[in-house]
């Protein structure tokens, strides 16, 4: 083979074979029988033909076959993919309709173009009041808060139940003057901390006086308030008119309570890149190949959309995967993303657009990574006159065309972080990583083999803050069962948590301070009882027992503390016991400290 193709099979079986000869001693040094009978001798030989075929191959693989093994791990070709952003206001001219496809710009030619994907109903209202509404009663103005943008707040309190709310109070007329059936009201959310891939659902009604309004949720870029991004409500069964009203947003299904640093009306969110059509009439030929004149097409939901129009109709034909398998009827076209190409039938392996017949192609174009720019630039909405924005975060998610390089990059990253789930070790460390949903500490049980029912792996989760909620268990194991191998379930449930207090009488060295000393206890005793790992530190077993004895030798090893007089956990004076998936759970407010000093009686 040439330089350009360089021979890879520089191994073969015989070589495979001798190495791993070689290293028995050291790996199974009570493995003596290195004959052709021993059945070890056997497995190993069948590996080294296995692994001298898969050399062989490594230089012979087709590209179209490297795709395709990227394809097996959910890897598919996609052009430029465009960036996005927010564009909060700055200054307003005022109600607006944005329509669909608007352009924003800075006015910079080195800056690529945005543009808004959903019309937009750019209100007159003004926010006037931000609240939590708790179930349990009582409400929480966040008005000040919101409006400084940089503290950041609980929507619906620390907890999310599904009863809490967010009550947005609005002054003026919601609607333009305008209004179209499909815009829907922008309203933009920072996030203090992003959740990852965490989600909730969020319901959202319009309140006016004592009429209530459903306002569906048209596209939640923010994950339910988890992450930044920009909430579209759709408008359509809101009446104009209304000039004092609340939007009402309240929870569902969710796992993390959110944290954001502000949320207001009338945020555009938009995208890098273009639409371009392209026009051209059929000379009827078998094979007809249409050249995109625009180069940079994206792609990453689909080839680009084809129409072929005749006779006064328009009929649109889909994409396939290969011609070589349409009917001579089927009226399909195959996207080549290589050569920017879109390719039809010859009348047999798909069906020739009639000759004189119009084709229209509509496609996506983006400039890729050119579109991520840093925060802070100043934007001009098109059309909009007065309007102005400025992009608070930085946007991003724009990259370069996946070409074979990338998909040997990702194909190596997904099968070393996203493999099944076979030990408990695989199991503890994909739950630790799981984004956005504050997994802090968990301990799995291997399935029993020799249970009946299927193999059942459980795992005791718990929270960085807790309580550990039936709707964050019920996330946790959502995101991990994909990955449990066939056959096998997984259960995640919280701790059993035992409430402990601790009752102790101390006796003081002279002139210390009770007050403090008891302040000293109490830091000692949760740092002692630690569930949660901080800094490094160890935390308490699960199952462990609590043993008086040992707690006593803390408290005595303490700076200031002569004598532990007496002492209890929970009314027991030698073991707590704890089941195997129990953890203490200290109490300082039930704990009793009783201090003495030397010389005096208790």
């Amino acid at each position: 083979m040439t330089a350009l193709a360089p021979d890879l099979f520089d191994t073969d079986f015989a070589q495979l074979l001798a190495l791993a000869h070689a290293r028995l001693p050291q790996l199974a040094p009570g493995w003596t029988d290195y004959n052709l009978h021993d059945p070890g001798i056997t497995l190993i030989e069948l590996l080294a033909w296995v692994t001298e075929a898969q050399i062989y191959s490594v230089a012979r693989v087709r590209t179209d076959e490297r795709w395709a093994f990227g394809a097996l791990l959910g890897m598919a070709p996609h052009g430029p993919l465009p960036a996005s952003g927010m564009a909060w206001p700055t200054a307003s001219g005022g109600a607006l309709l944005a329509r669909a496809g608007s352009k924003l710009d800075t006015g910079q030619p080195q800056v690529p173009a945005f543009r808004l994907e959903s019309a937009i109903n750019i209100t007159a209202a003004t926010l006037t009041r931000v609240t939590t509404r708790l179930h349990g009663g009582g409400e929480l103005d966040h008005t000040a808060a919101n409006a400084r943008g940089d503290i950041g707040f609980a929507p619906f309190g620390p907890v999310a139940g599904p009863h809490d709310a967010l009550v947005l109070s609005f002054t003026g007329n919601l609607l333009v003057s305008e209004p179209a059936r499909d815009a829907c009201l922008a309203m933009g959310v920072r996030v203090a901390g992003p959740r990852g891939a965490a989600t909730a659902c969020i319901t959202a009604t319009l309140v006016a006086g004592a009429r209530h309004y459903p306002m569906l949720m048209h596209a939640d870029g923010t994950g339910g308030l988890l992450r930044s991004g920009v909430m579209l409500l759709a408008l359509h069964e809101v009446p104009d008119g209304l000039d004092q009203f609340d939007i009402v947003l309240t929870p569902a299904d969710v796992a993390v309570a959110p944290r954001i640093l502000c949320i207001r009306p009338n945020v555009l969110p938009m995208r890098q890149g273009w639409s371009p059509q392209q026009l051209l009439v059929s000379n009827g030929m078998p094979g007809q190949a249409i050249t995109l004149d625009t180069p940079g097409a994206s792609y990453p939901d689909g080839a680009p959309t084809v129409t072929v129009e005749f006779d006064n109709e328009q009929q649109r034909w889909p994409a396939c995967a290969n011609l070589t398998a349409a009917e001579p009827d089927h009226a399909v076209h195959r996207f080549d993303a290589d050569r920017g190409r879109i390719l039809f039938g010859n009348g047999i392996n798909g069906r020739i657009p009639p000759a004189g017949a119009t084709i229209t192609v509509d496609y996506d174009v983006s400039e890729g990574a050119a579109g991520n720019l840093n925060a802070g630039s100043r934007w001009i909405l098109r059309g909009g006159a007065g309007h102005l924005y400025t992009n608070l975060d930085a946007t991003g998610g724009g990259a370069p065309a996946l070409d074979l390089a990338q998909l040997r990059r990702q194909a190596r990253a997904s099968v070393r972080d996203e493999h099944a789930i076979v030990t408990a070790h695989d199991l503890e460390t994909a739950a630790l990583a799981l984004p956005g949903l504050d997994v802090a500490r968990v301990h799995s049980v291997a399935p029993d083999p020799m249970q009946v029912l299927p193999a059942a792996w459980v795992l005791v989760a718990m929270r960085g803050t807790p309580p550990e909620t039936p709707h964050w268990l019920a996330h946790v194991q959502r995101a991990l069962a994909p990955r449990v191998l066939l056959g096998e379930r997984l259960q995640v449930r919280a701790p059993d948590f035992l409430p402990v207090a601790v009752t102790a009488i101390l006796t003081l060295r002279q002139g210390v301070d009770p007050a403090a000393m008891h302040r000293r206890v109490i830091a000692m005793l949760a740092d002692y009882f630690r569930l949660v790992e901080r800094a490094g530190g160890p935390v308490w077993p699960l199952g462990r027992p609590v043993r008086v004895g040992d707690l006593k030798g803390w408290l005595l090893r303490m700076d200031g503390v002569t004598r532990v007089v007496d002492c209890s956990v929970s009314g027991a004076r030698d073991v707590l016991a704890l089941t195997p998936t129990s953890l203490p759970l200290f109490q300082p407010e039930r704990s009793s400290m009783i201090f003495t000093t030397d010389g005096a009686q208790p």
